[in-house]
């Protein structure tokens, strides 16, 4: 196969400091391509995340979205810049949800919506159990699951066994540091 004489590979073979001219000004451009890239190209990765979870013993969903969840869902949406806000009501109770932007300090946020949240505490419904606040830092996959079995004839009933777990067992592995929930 014989090259012509005029072609460009022609040129790069017989001047490689054009080759390594072209491949230079080819990672620079690259470079300042991937450095000016702006975050919001990538998939949205919320860096934390504000619950809220209020309970409202006896009253239906529809009570309680138009007494409690809407209240409360203004009310922090008025606090720090959100990426968005989730609320889910039902029977009984709801439970808010607020992402934070990537990069946010959910340590600066977590007390602008507590703030938020005990000022309209007074036009909530009276019966309405106080509002839970938990932060966590979100993370896309757990790293650990841990599940607590019982055996057929164990000493502990169903009742028992919860009871423990959540009075003994989880108030001591909220204390250890990296762990976001416990269910």
């Amino acid at each position: 196969m014989q090259l012509v004489k005029d072609s460009w590979i022609h040129s790069i073979i017989n001047h490689p400091k054009w080759a390594v001219s072209w491949c230079a000004l080819l990672c620079c451009l690259g470079w300042q391509a991937a450095t000016q890239l702006q975050v919001r190209q990538f998939p949205l990765i919320p860096s934390g995340m504000i619950r809220l979870v209020a309970t409202y013993p006896g009253a239906d969903a529809q009570l309680i979205q138009n007494s409690v969840t809407t209240v409360l869902q203004r009310a922090i949406g008025q606090a720090d810049s959100f990426d968005y806000i989730q609320a889910t009501t039902t029977d009984g109770g709801c439970q808010i949800n607020a992402y934070l932007p990537l990069g946010a300090d959910i340590d600066r946020a977590f007390p602008s919506v507590l703030a938020q949240v005990q000022s309209v505490k007074s036009s909530l419904p009276p019966d309405l159990n106080d509002p839970v606040l938990t932060r966590a830092r979100v993370s896309p996959l757990a790293l650990m699951y841990v599940a607590y079995v019982a055996t057929e004839g164990s000493a502990l009933n169903q009742s028992e066994i919860y009871q423990y777990l959540n009075l003994v067992i989880r108030p001591q592995l909220l204390t250890v540091p990296g762990v976001g929930e416990i269910n």
